[in-house]
């Protein structure tokens, strides 16, 4: 029981494990997705001026152009077949915005016209100061621009440089730097870099002038971009002190009461299983495995019943049958000292009689045993009660002259729902008996009780006492009754109250009007009539 828990808690655990871990493929997905996003706009307009330096000079002097370039670049640029990138990078490539950052190689590309492309990186770890050396080229880049025109059309300069830059850049007065800043240019910095997580960061490189600068910036928000190597193992941490290890406290405390209860399903198979079949499990004191208690409980109802059944068979062996086999052994004696053929005769049809006698005990037991070991199968259907009845009184008849059979209908062509074989041998016992112990007459008759189509059959002999009409249901149990004719095997009864309780009825004995026994059935009616 115990490893069994065991095995849900771990198995809850991995689940929530599973599901933390694809949050954390998600979240990473989305990093990545945000982190391309960042660097692309970040060197979209450097890499295009980089590229179109490249493009106006022919393709045998583009590496001495590079090494020129590189002198302002603290990370390497390169060049790279086209062929040699991945389709969806190329195919990302022809995309109007032509600049792809590369997250395995940690490298920004843009495209040239014949072929091939530029490449920026990589970039080992996306710091403050990294940030100032990978952009330290293209705002050089971009101030030489603005240099290299007269001062009268440093705007229109400025506006062209603007369509290649994902973020906005103007020309400002030095003076309108941070001070701090202020004195990195004066002390000679080509480029500075600035900003709060509040504010932005800004980008800002000196013109040759010494009065203006060129300001790129809001920057695309780097500002977090450090701390997103530690984010993986803060994530980890945090949910399994926040979600795992409080889900495995809830599910320990949520559990242990489940436990318990099938603790006490536990202890009762087990003295079940060591031979106390009367164990059985308070479905009350287990609500969370109620439905396991009831199967539990059927099942032990079902097998101490099967027991108890094979007990009274084995009893019935040993005793019932003692008497016809007495018989049968007696009679062999009597046929060898049998002196005539009439008296041969006589004694082979007592022999015969016995053998009668003891197959009609075995074909009882039998049945009744059949009955009780497992759930019967029965058909039910609607069958007419005169019909059924009709066929029983005529065969009784033959076999009991001197009685008389009466039905009586408390309504015409009244149904009971119920297997045919089994109602037959209902009322075959119970008409057999009537006629053993009746004086002259027995009735049978319906009616409809509540839910129940009940069927009484009636005799005018000396009837049951009521301190015997419960016991006399007991399998085997014989009343010696004066004016009984014929005798039984004592199983009758006994099938009839098992064969009602198969079929959800009952079977109750009371006093006839004629002043001997009642004997009434009673049989569910079919549900599906009733909702009609």
């Amino acid at each position: 029981m115990t490893w069994l828990f065991v095995r849900f808690y771990l198995g809850v655990l991995a689940v929530l494990f599973a599901a933390w871990w694809i949050v954390g493929i998600v979240f990473w997905a989305r990093f990545e997705a945000d982190q391309a996003r960042v660097y692309e706009e970040a060197h979209a307009g450097g890499a295009r001026l980089a590229a179109a330096a490249l493009l106006n000079v022919p393709i045998a002097e583009r590496p001495s152009v590079l090494r020129e370039l590189q002198r302002g670049f603290a990370y390497p640029l390169y060049l790279e077949s086209r062929e040699n990138l991945a389709p969806i990078v190329d195919r990302r490539l022809n995309s109007s915005k032509n600049v792809v950052y590369i997250s395995e190689f940690q490298s920004v590309v843009t495209a040239l016209d014949d072929g091939q492309a530029l490449g920026l990186g990589p970039f080992p770890n996306y710091t403050r100061q990294e940030i100032e050396g990978a952009l330290a080229g293209w705002m050089k880049l971009a101030a030489q621009k603005i240099d290299d025109v007269d001062a009268t059309q440093s705007q229109q300069a400025l506006k062209a440089l603007q369509g290649l830059f994902e973020f906005p850049i103007e020309l400002i007065p030095l003076t309108d730097l941070p001070d701090r800043e202020q004195v990195r240019v004066a002390a000679g910095s080509e480029m500075v870099f600035f900003g709060s997580d509040d504010d932005g960061y800004f980008v800002a490189s000196p013109l040759q002038n010494g009065q203006e600068g060129l300001l790129g910036g809001p920057l695309p928000r780097f500002g977090n971009i450090s701390q997103f190597g530690n984010i993986s193992a803060t994530v980890g941490a945090t949910t399994f002190a926040l979600v795992l290890m409080p889900a495995a406290l809830a599910i320990a405390i949520l559990l242990r009461p489940v436990a318990q209860q099938l603790r006490r399903i536990e202890t009762a198979a087990k003295t079940f299983a060591n031979g106390d079949l009367s164990a059985r499990v308070d479905e009350r004191r287990v609500p969370s495995a109620k439905q396991l208690a009831a199967a539990f409980n059927q099942m032990a109802t079902r097998t101490e019943g099967m027991v108890k059944t094979q007990t009274e068979l084995l009893q019935a062996v040993s005793h019932e049958l003692r008497t016809p086999l007495t018989r049968i052994r007696f009679g062999i004696d009597l046929i060898e000292a049998a002196r005539s053929d009439d008296e041969r005769k006589e004694r082979l049809k007592s022999l015969d009689q016995a053998s009668e006698e003891l197959d009609e005990l075995v074909g009882e037991l039998l049945q009744y045993v059949r009955l009780g070991n497992a759930e019967p199968t029965i058909h039910q259907e609607h069958i007419n009660i005169d019909q059924a009845v009709d066929m029983l009184i005529t065969k009784n008849a033959i076999a009991n002259e001197n009685i008389t059979f009466e039905q009586q209908h408390s309504e015409a062509n009244a149904v009971v729902f119920a297997d045919p074989v089994g109602l037959h041998r209902v009322l075959g016992n119970l008409l057999s008996n009537a006629s053993r112990f009746a004086k002259t007459a027995v009735t049978v008759s319906s009616r409809t009780s509540g839910n129940n189509t009940v069927i009484e059959v009636d005799d005018d002999g000396i009837g049951i006492d009521s301190s015997e009409r419960i016991r006399v249901f007991e399998p085997f149990v014989r009343l010696e009754q004066q004016g009984e004719r014929g005798g039984g095997v004592g199983l009758g009864l006994a099938l009839v109250k098992r064969i009602l309780e198969n079929h959800g009825g009952r079977v109750e004995i009371s006093e006839a009007p004629q002043g001997g026994c009642r004997i009434m059935t009673f049989w569910p009616q079919d549900p599906s009539s009733s909702k009609a």
